[in-house]
């Protein structure tokens, strides 16, 4: 499905949190960083506690440079859903980046804990 096709589903359903990170992504995977971040606004201001959606606004500050806010997204996700695989491997990613091995290393071990098939 286009991303022309997902946004006139959204026009008939302006609520549908799911819809709503569907467009986010197809808008993330071709780097319209301004149009992911207005649709992932709308699905957290829906769904304050969505971990997809607080996932994909950690990522897409990552992408736009903003390494720190990402950080501090990820960690507050990390810290609202500890059993959150997902979470975890990004935030070993991002300290990574930000040079820090060592949390890197504890981070990516509880993401592999939690599911394995990440490896």
């Amino acid at each position: 499905m286009d991303i022309n096709s997902l946004k006139a589903a959204l026009d008939a359903s302006p609520e549908n949190v799911p819809l709503l990170l569907l467009v986010a992504r197809a808008h993330l995977d071709t780097f319209e960083l301004d149009e992911a971040s207005l649709y992932l606004q709308k699905a957290i201001q829906i769904e304050p506690r969505n971990p997809q959606a607080l996932l994909m606004m950690a990522r897409l500050s990552s992408l736009a440079g903003n390494l720190s806010e990402a950080i501090v997204r990820i960690e507050s996700l990390c810290d609202l859903n500890p059993d959150y695989a997902e979470a975890w491997l990004l935030r070993a990613s991002l300290c990574v980046s930000e040079g820090d091995g060592m949390t890197a290393r504890t981070c990516y071990e509880k993401a592999v804990s939690l599911k394995a098939d990440l490896r």
